[in-house]
């Protein structure tokens, strides 16, 4: 057996472990969310600092003080939220509430299609018979209960409104500290001789900064360019769609399908005569995003073979919803990274004996 395919296994077991775990034992979830809810500022605030450090770092090799350059990007955080907030949430809010109240019309017009391609085919099954009742009924059920989720969200969201408040702060006061906790970090570990520790977390640091930047980057790209190319072509919720067809992307592998699937499954319904236009944006940005855009800003670091990809995928799913399938790429990378680190600590303390 080949040390990749190994190495896969165990992080296969160690990922399939976990999810048994927190599966038969229910009160680990209660637990994990209790401590999450109190350091959750915490770790809002650090993965802030975390994210913005490598401008600072930046700023301060053009001769800027460290202070004035964190109220710099301080600022231009600022000054991003309150765009988002001013233009793009509402738009993405009002386009989201349009598509809802058309939604009956265009599951209506999504029959007739259906029933027109079955009546011309005469080749559908009885057993296969298709309930539209259903599917609408189905469809409102999952937006009745998205929309409850969210409202119910918003509403718990009020029950953190403390650790909302002072996570700018504490991100702030990580932002001024940051360089001074990562050295006493160091300087503790190699004093206590962790070498393979420090070394395995500033791997983990390097494979997280690449992937949120690269993340980041693609999602931000790939929203704007599909939204302008849908508004070109002029079908409508461009914006929604654009946002769609960014988010899903960040979920390896299947995001973009799905993404491209909405869209097009949408134009057939509401603009039919515009389907092979749209098809051709969806596949140009796609092919574009994974030949170009990706490599140009994701690190080897973060390659990972595709079965474990989609293996993290599936098990983060299934223990987080969607927010499991975004993040499972980095959370397999740092199962990797400790178990790569073992293995070898382990080898090294055997080859000595």
């Amino acid at each position: 057996m080949s040390k990749r395919l190994y190495k896969i296994i165990e992080i296969i077991g160690v990922l399939i472990i976990f999810l048994i775990i927190y599966r038969l034992f229910p009160f680990v979830n209660i637990i994990l969310k209790y401590i999450f809810k109190i350091i959750m500022p915490f770790l809002i605030a650090f993965s802030i600092a975390f994210i913005f450090e490598p401008f600072i770092v930046f700023l301060e090799k053009k001769k800027i003080n460290r202070k004035i350059a964190i109220g710099f990007i301080v600022g231009l955080f600022i000054l991003i939220l309150y765009l988002l907030i001013r233009f793009a949430i509402p738009l993405f809010i009002k386009q989201l509430g349009m598509l809802i109240e058309m939604l009956p019309d265009y599951l209506n017009r999504l029959e007739e299609i259906i029933q027109n391609i079955t009546n011309k085919f005469q080749k559908l099954p009885g057993n296969l018979h298709i309930d539209y009742d259903k599917i609408e009924s189905i469809l409102n059920e999952k937006l009745s209960k998205t929309i409850e989720t969210f409202t119910s969200t918003l509403q718990r969201s009020f029950s953190y409104i403390i650790q909302f408040l002072i996570t700018p702060i504490l991100a702030i006061y990580f932002l001024n500290d940051y360089q001074k906790i990562e050295q006493k970090i160091k300087d503790k570990l190699i004093n206590n001789k962790k070498i393979v520790l420090y070394d395995t977390l500033s791997e983990i640091k390097i494979a997280l900064r690449q992937y949120v930047k690269g993340v980041m980057l693609v999602m931000v790209i790939l929203t704007l360019a599909a939204s302008f190319c849908f508004l070109v072509v002029g079908i409508d919720y461009a914006f929604l769609f654009g946002v769609i067809i960014g988010i899903t992307d960040i979920i390896p592998y299947i995001g973009p399908y799905i993404g491209g699937a909405i869209v097009v499954i949408f134009t057939i319904v509401s603009n039919p005569s515009k389907v092979i236009i749209i098809l051709i944006i969806i596949i140009v940005l796609q092919f574009l995003e994974g030949n170009f855009l990706v490599p140009k800003v994701q690190s080897k670091t973060m390659k990972t073979h595709p079965i474990m990809v989609l293996l993290s995928v599936a098990i983060f799913g299934e223990l987080l919803g969607i927010f499991g399938m975004i993040i499972a790429v980095p959370l397999e990378k740092i199962v990797e990274i400790i178990i790569k680190s073992f293995i070898a600590s382990s080898t090294a303390i055997h080859k000595s004996i």
